[in-house]
Order: C-alpha cells, then structure tokens, then sequence
C-alpha cells in the first residue's frame, strides 16, 4: 500500500492541508503523535499536533465541522467523552498551560 511508505512529515503536511481547508486557519505542525484506525470513524486517522501561524477559526467544511470551539485542558472529556488517542492526550497533558 502506497499509505504504509508515507513519511511521517508528509502525513504532518496533510494533517496542514486538511486542518486549513476545514478551518481556515494558517498552521505550523509541532508534532506527529501517531495513527490509528478511529474507533468511531473506522477510518485511518494520523494526528499531528500544530499551531495557529494566522487566520481565525471558522467552519469551512460544513460537512466535517459543527462550530469551531477552544476548550480548556478540564473540559475535553465532556467534549470528546469516549476518550482522546492516548497519544494525543499526553500530548496536551504535557502541554503548558494557556
């Protein structure tokens, strides 16, 4: 499969890609934190954690995307309550503050 000799930066650019057009937002990526097939989706996610470079959040996908929202730390099992990857979740756990 082409999908299994994808680099890890190239997956980071289309997580850009995808993010942007879903978004509008102008990011950088930070980091890649893994894949795996999404328990809800059944699809083959890749998560790469990034930062806001330019632009202001807004839904560009509707089909993708309900409302943009910005969540503290506290309140993301209320809003994701099957759970965060794991790797994604020590990723913000880690992550400072504001």
């Amino acid at each position: 499969m082409l999908y299994e000799r994808t680099s890890n930066a190239a997956r980071q650019r289309f997580a850009l890609l995808v993010a942007g057009e879903q978004t509008g937002l102008g990011m950088a990526a930070v980091k890649f934190l893994g894949e795996r097939v999404h328990p809800k989706a059944g699809r083959l996610m890749s998560y790469t954690a990034c930062e806001t470079v330019s632009g202001t959040a807004r839904v560009v996908d509707a089909e993708e995307l309900d409302a943009p929202a910005w969540v503290a730390h506290a309140e993301i099992p209320g809003c994701v309550p099957y759970g965060l990857f794991e790797p994604v979740q020590a990723y913000l756990d880690s992550a400072p503050p504001g």
